[in-house]
């Protein structure tokens, strides 16, 4: 079992939201999935277009489980106040006597996604297609998010902000 407080999982469960709200009407992705492989705790999320991993807690000591909460679950918790402690585990969320219990949807394995985009062999190999742009409104609920794109112009991107890593597909710009 992972405790965390509301204070702390606040920044991750913002970016989570900001990014699956738009995606309410596909439930095998509108959830995150949070795993813990019992030296780490991290959360990811996608809408398709951007995928992400964030870490929520690092030092070992943690049970390995995984949990896939959904989108309703998710805006509920965000709901709880700031001091309230949290229980997480392969069975669910807990909040005192409140259980959210995980989402019976499959979750696309999008860690290898990120991974390979943050795998430097992998991602140097990247060819150029076409001339990418990135929509930064993708990301703008992401806080001090830096877009690093493919240095050849690879359709994707890479994304970076505090105990996150991640990727963004690009768009092809027309005419290139």
């Amino acid at each position: 079992m992972f405790k965390i407080s509301m204070q702390e999982l606040k920044p991750a469960l913002t970016n989570v939201l900001g990014t699956i709200r738009k995606t309410e009407d596909m439930p095998t992705i509108a959830q995150a999935r949070i795993v813990s492989d019992g030296e780490s705790v991290t959360v990811t999320a996608t809408d398709r277009f951007i995928a992400f991993e964030q870490s929520l807690w690092e030092g070992g000591g943690v049970d390995p489980f995984e949990l896939n909460i959904n989108l309703e679950s998710l805006e509920l918790i965000n709901k709880l106040p700031k001091g309230r402690q949290l229980e997480i585990d392969g069975g669910g969320v807990r909040a005192g006597k409140i259980t959210f219990s995980p989402s019976d949807e499959d979750y696309p394995n999008v860690k290898s996604l990120i991974d390979n985009a943050w795998d430097d062999e992998q991602w140097n190999a990247l060819e150029r297609k076409y001339l990418a742009g990135y929509n930064p409104q993708l990301v703008k609920h992401i806080k001090d998010v830096k877009i690093i794109p493919h240095p050849q112009g690879a359709g994707r991107a890479r994304l970076q902000a505090p105990r996150l890593k991640g990727v963004i597909m690009g768009v092809k710009i027309d005419g290139k």
